[in-house]
């Protein structure tokens, strides 16, 4: 039985997501005002997953212009990340899973393409769970996180 619950974020979970941003991705940067910033931008989508524990997991998504398709829109994975607590069970996978399904809901309405994301060239963990899903490595390799890893940018049509 899966015992991820999956919905918005609220306003409450702000610490959460401070919290979760320190834990999982200090050795990138100092992301907990940036995913702040998002959680709290219109038009930005953050869920929250959790369990009978609390909350344990995250993805934030952003549907912006697609440049890769005249007049059409990309769903921009800006975001996942799970709590230590969680890890190994599964909760990246669902996570990804919920994000993907809701940018194929999403082109139901308006014109989305697809979902991108970018990933530090050293993360295989998520580098392999990415292309698990089907992401495809779109060749545009430029960037760095602050810490200087290399950015890789990923890709899926929807």
């Amino acid at each position: 039985m899966d015992p991820w619950v999956l919905r918005p974020a609220r306003r409450r979970d702000r610490s959460f997501i401070g919290a979760l941003a320190t834990e999982a991705f200090a050795s990138y940067g100092e992301y907990g005002p940036l995913l702040l910033d998002w959680f709290g931008t219109s038009g930005v989508e953050a869920t929250i997953a959790e369990d009978e524990a609390g909350p344990a997991g995250l993805t934030v998504v952003a549907f912006v212009a697609d440049p890769e398709s005249a007049g059409g829109w990309v769903a921009d994975l800006l975001a996942i990340a799970v709590a230590l607590r969680a890890r190994r069970r599964g909760l990246g996978r669902r996570l990804l899973e919920a994000a993907v399904a809701r940018a194929v809901h999403a082109a139901r309405r308006w014109p989305v393409r697809g979902v991108r994301l970018s990933v530090a060239e050293d993360n295989l963990a998520a580098r392999a769970l990415f292309e698990d899903a089907g992401f495809e490595y779109t060749g545009r390799e430029e960037g760095f996180y602050p810490r200087g890893q290399r950015a890789l940018h990923m890709r899926r049509p929807v």
